[in-house]
């Protein structure tokens, strides 16, 4: 059985307005650190992770790093 959609269903949340970065920062030991939080603005659960890049320039051509959680 195929399910037929004739719409599709809206996002649980908008990274533009519920996705927010506090902070980033490298420690003494050179570990980088990203604080951020998500807000739920609905009722429905959520189950979230985590994808990570961190790039050498801003034209994003290089990648340093990149993790998912």
């Amino acid at each position: 059985m195929d399910a037929v959609v004739d719409q599709p269903a809206p996002l649980p949340l908008s990274v533009a307005h519920d996705v927010k970065i506090i902070s980033h920062y490298t420690d003494k030991n050179g570990q980088f650190h990203l604080v951020g939080q998500i807000t739920n603005p609905g009722k429905q659960e959520l189950m979230t992770s985590l994808q990570a890049t961190v790039y050498t320039d801003s034209s994003k051509s290089s990648v340093a790093d990149a993790a998912y959680f």
